[in-house]
């Protein structure tokens, strides 16, 4: 019985450092890349291993994994009207306000950060260029918790920050 008990003991850890391992993309290395939405160039950086999303999703992630949990990120050109004021951000962003752990109103328009136990990471940026707004989100849900959860959400924040129009 003690063999068996330390035998299931060694096989859970092993499994659970294996998953941890596995699905914590957050430290891979970064490149940027330059794209395109709504006539407007922009350039982003973001990791190194994530590859372009098929429609119609569009946007860039993690091409592994459990396709619901999966990180991803996306930027679309919208109406300057779509967030006039920091509140309005959040709303169009679809942000529960009681979530939200981050929210900046700079020069250059709005960030936000929104969280949720642990099983929710979504990183916003809306950018003032020209008439219109460059809308970037970052985001990854894991109902079983986001692996590495801090170390994610400083992932997610610094690809939306990293967003540059050309």
């Amino acid at each position: 019985m003690r063999r068996h008990l330390v035998v299931s003991i060694v096989v859970l850890v092993a499994c659970g450092k294996a998953k941890k391992t596995d699905e914590d993309w957050s430290r891979t290395p970064f490149k940027t890349i330059d794209s395109s939405t709504g006539g407007v160039a922009f350039s982003l950086s973001i990791p190194e291993n994530w590859e372009p999303r098929k429609p119609p999703d569009g946007g860039w992630g993690l091409s592994t994994g459990e396709l619901s949990q999966r990180p991803s990120v996306t930027v679309q050109n919208v109406s300057q009207d779509l967030a006039t004021s920091l509140e309005s951000a959040i709303a169009a962003a679809g942000a529960r306000p009681e979530n939200v752990v981050r929210k900046e109103s700079k020069a250059d328009g709005y960030h936000l950060t929104e969280t949720h136990d642990e099983t929710l990471i979504r990183a916003t940026v809306f950018l003032k260029v020209g008439g219109s707004l460059l809308w970037c989100t970052a985001s990854q849900a894991n109902d079983r918790g986001i692996p590495g959860f801090e170390h994610t959400k400083q992932a997610l924040v610094k690809i939306c920050e990293s967003l540059s129009p050309k």
